[in-house]
């Protein structure tokens, strides 16, 4: 972003459209955007094993625990399509994960986790 303001500065002093400043432009554009599908892929990583715990483990129903798997693999479908294919990014794929989280927050502040006790003492 940073790197784009800096441009944006150059642009506006040296007073006009330049071939340059246009290829310029359009690499920094694409370095953050690549930069950023890049973060928004490892954060989709946690959150696949983050809900593939909660959906092993049975800390919530299981059936809420599947909907954020189902969520989690939509937003990754809706990153990598601009890789394979020639579509754009499909933001809007996002969104049921967004509903996903907070249902699971909801869940979580109504409920809670379940205590478990040990089946064995230690000796």
């Amino acid at each position: 972003m940073l790197s784009m303001l800096s441009l944006s500065q150059q642009y506006a002093q040296a007073g006009g459209p330049d071939e340059l400043f246009q290829t310029l432009a359009a690499v920094v554009g694409s370095t953050r955007r690549w930069a950023h599908y890049s973060e928004l892929l490892v954060i989709d990583a946690w959150i696949l094993v983050f809900y593939s715990l909660l959906y092993r483990f049975a800390q919530v129903p299981r059936a809420l625990a599947a909907f954020g798997l189902i969520t989690v693999t939509l937003h990754f479908t809706g990153i990598t399509l601009p890789l394979f294919l020639s579509y754009g990014s499909v933001t809007l794929m996002g969104v049921p994960m967004a509903l996903s989280h907070i249902a699971l927050a909801l869940w979580m502040m109504a409920k809670g986790f379940e205590e478990r006790l040990p089946s064995h003492a230690p000796c």
